[in-house]
């Protein structure tokens, strides 16, 4: 079976060990990063999705306005964007976030990352929390910058005019040996039928000058806001890659606090081979990880260059709840199915011999949606009820109780490949993981016995399930202290600073 990672790796490895894309730069912003992430996940991301058969979903038609109304628009658009601008005030700290990162919690929005933070430490008001995907404005702390919303007011103003007149003839960089590379992903089969955006001149009409127009937009609002320290989760898309160069270029300290697994083969943390010596300004500079096992692929990937350090902080959301005296309508010994959005969605490993062996078994199962699945809860229900499955598990609460309070309950956990694995780990319960590339994902916590691969769909998975459903879990209310060695000095000094 074709490992789709180690292919994509591969090339990228090729890539970095004999070509200079260290000296592909405009305007000091280094474009390797972005070309090595953004072609990671589409391949990915398209691979899977091709798999599951997945529907590309329908773009929205964009209404088009003549001449004197765009004109207008621009102007009302360009007073906007400024008046946006002029509301930010300066703050200590500066979070990076989006929607997908909360959970609704006392009938608010609540980031799981971030606002326990926020709570045990008093950040709320010297800090400002930029939310660059927002769906809802009732967050649980009253300090969150609508950023889409500046995006909106500058993307169609006359500072995007003036941008493209001044950068229309802009003059491509000579990329030295961009083109071997170009010819690389052009001619491999894993790659060629997305390589045509990645020719020179489509990087730089449709990417480059994109980047550059954003990143001035990214360094007015850190040079308004003025931040000590900014804190982001999934740094890894070009929005928030510019605000970290942004941040690095006034020499602040960038802080990525986990938020789900970190593996070698997620080419954003694992085998960078090629970091220069003054680092990536669009990297963060610091890594908050989990457990010490998430800090190993860091320390052997991003580490080895010496402006990059990483530390064990903790999980901000496990703590949280572990402070609190908390009481749920909850029996002890469930099994808690962790779901995950497309493309590795329900429908790809509830194999009919699954679903039976749900049915008769003698636990309850918990079927907890993924933050970015609350959309699809009907959909997903429905699906559940087609197939015979919905009265046999409880997906309301598995989705609305938090998720260290289910884990303290759970006899056992199961997902396809979810950061989940690492959050069970710490309550000692193990996960039973149906996607074979959580078998590099979750090696550590494989070899510590806390997690197993079992294919869902070979003849012997009943059997194999089974012994795990029939061991009686001998219930302990310590966590795994293999995972606990927190660096609570430097969390400490990166909060109160």
């Amino acid at each position: 079976m074709t490992d789709i990672y180690e292919d994509i790796k591969n090339i990228i490895i090729d890539a970095e060990q004999n070509l200079p894309v260290n000296s592909w730069k405009v305007e000091g912003i280094s474009i390797w990063p972005f070309i090595r992430i953004m072609i990671f996940m589409e391949v990915i991301n398209n691979e899977l999705i091709l798999k599951n058969k997945t529907k590309i979903k329908e773009q929205k038609e964009v209404k088009n306005l003549n001449i004197i109304e765009k004109f207008l628009s621009m102007i009302l658009n360009t007073f906007k964007y400024r008046i946006w601008l002029k509301k930010l005030k300066s703050k200590r700290i500066l979070f990076l976030g989006a929607d997908s990162f909360r959970v609704d919690m006392d009938g608010k929005r609540f980031n799981r990352f971030f606002d326990p933070l926020i709570e045990e430490y008093n950040l709320e008001n010297c800090s400002a929390h930029l939310e660059y995907h927002v769906d809802k404005k009732n967050n649980y702390y009253n300090n969150t910058i609508n950023y889409l919303q500046g995006l909106n007011y500058y993307d169609n103003s006359f500072y995007k005019l003036i941008f493209y007149f001044r950068y229309m003839f802009m003059k491509k960089n000579n990329f030295e040996k961009y083109d071997v590379f170009f010819k690389t992903i052009e001619n491999n089969q894993l790659t060629a039928t997305i390589s045509s955006k990645y020719s020179i001149d489509k990087l730089f009409k449709y990417n480059i000058k994109r980047w550059l127009f954003l990143y001035k937009n990214q360094l007015r609002i850190i040079k308004k806001i003025k931040p000590n320290k900014v804190f982001t989760l999934s740094y890894y898309n070009d929005q928030v890659m510019l605000l970290i160069h942004a941040a690095n270029q006034l020499k602040i300290d960038v802080i990525e606090i986990q938020h789900g697994p970190i593996a070698n083969k997620h080419l954003a943390y694992g085998n960078w081979l090629k970091i220069p010596e003054e680092g990536y300004s669009v990297l963060p500079n610091k890594y908050w990880c989990w457990d010490i096992y998430s800090k190993e692929v860091i320390d052997s990937s991003l580490g080895k260059n010496n402006k990059i350090k990483s530390f064990v902080g903790g999980h901000p959301w496990i703590k949280y709840w572990n402070s609190k005296n908390a009481q749920y309508n909850i029996k002890d010994n469930i099994i808690l199915f962790s779901c995950q959005p497309e493309p590795n969605n329900l429908e790809r490993y509830l194999s009919t011999t699954f679903v039976e062996l749900i049915k008769k078994s003698e636990f309850k199962w918990y079927f907890r949606l993924h933050p970015r699945q609350i959309h699809e809860k009907e959909t997903i229900i429905k699906y559940l009820k087609d197939i015979g499955l919905y009265d046999f598990v409880d997906v309301e609460n598995a989705t609305n109780i938090p998720l260290p309070i289910l884990l303290n309950k759970s006899f056992l956990h199961i997902t396809p490949v979810s950061g989940t694995t690492i959050e069970a780990s710490l309550f000692n319960v193990h996960t039973i993981l149906l996607d074979s590339l959580s078998i590099d994902y979750y090696s550590k916590i494989i070899q510590q016995g806390l997690a197993t691969y079992i294919n869902p769909f070979s003849l012997e998975f009943e059997a194999e399930l089974s012994v795990f459903l029939n061991i009686k879990r001998l219930k302990s209310t310590k966590q795994n202290k293999q995972f606990l060695e927190i660096d609570n000095f430097k969390v400490k000094s990166l909060l109160n600073e």
